[in-house]
């Protein structure tokens, strides 16, 4: 996959992909392993990447990474980790966020609904 912005370029390759248990409802996760090249410089990446079936068309993407330049990943990779780990998102929360967002996307919809509604009225 290549990706152009801004002048420079962006290549990634997936190098591993380890299904998990998803982090909401009708979801799906993975922990991916991904080479990069930015600008001529080489990175890897670990990822924690959860998709969501949200409903009435809607869907969810989450993604949390670490990325180094590739010849330091190794080494930065377990303090990267702690990190991380110590940092987390309870389900509830998520949740509650997931179900805010429901929200909002169906008010968007009664709005966009009504504007076009109203459209043909007149």
């Amino acid at each position: 996959m290549v990706a152009h912005r801004s002048g420079g370029s962006a290549q990634a390759r997936i190098v591993e992909i380890v299904p998990t248990p998803p982090l909401s409802q009708n979801a799906r996760a993975a922990y991916l392993l991904a080479d990069q090249i930015t600008q001529g410089r080489r990175y890897r990446s670990f990822a924690l990447v959860n998709t969501a079936m949200l409903g009435n068309g809607y869907w969810q993407y989450y993604m949390t990474l670490l990325t180094a330049p590739a010849e330091i990943f190794p080494q930065a990779l377990p303090l990267m980790t702690e990190v991380w780990q110590s940092w987390s998102i309870s389900q509830g929360e998520m949740n509650r966020r997931t179900a805010q967002a429901m929200l909002t996307m169906q008010e968007t919809n009664r709005i966009m609904q009504s504007t076009a509604e109203g459209r043909r009225t007149t």
